[in-house]
């Protein structure tokens, strides 16, 4: 599902995905859109944001907030709702802050220096 009112993206370019992938436009901070794409399914992958604006200027800091964290606890609720077995959830490699050049992993502790970042 692609976030629609709050930072429209369109469907992907044809061929792009696999034709069993089921693609639906939706918004992710209306409820009905993200039930209906959860809808029957198993895994859920999560990648709706807005992104790479690391220090949004002071007006789009709402945006970020609906649909980075309030759009992401909707997709979770649901999927929790709905009974989904797995929940894949795309982030970004800055939530470590500056390597420094250091190898990362999922064992590294965040520090987020953004507001992207956290």
């Amino acid at each position: 599902m692609v976030t629609g009112a709050t930072g429209a993206l369109g469907p992907p370019a044809p061929g792009a995905l696999h034709s069993s992938v089921d693609f639906r436009i939706g918004d992710i901070n209306i409820l009905k859109d993200v039930r209906s794409a959860i809808k029957d399914v198993h895994i859920v992958v999560h990648m709706a944001a807005i992104l790479h604006d690391m220090n949004p200027p002071h007006d789009r800091i709402p945006l970020y907030t609906l649909v980075n964290v309030d759009g992401t606890r909707n997709v979770v609720e649901m999927a929790l709702k709905a009974g989904v077995k797995r929940l894949v959830f795309f982030s970004t490699i800055t939530v470590y802050g500056n390597s420094g050049g250091t190898v990362l992993n999922e064992d590294t502790i965040p520090r987020p220096e953004t507001l992207y970042a956290q």
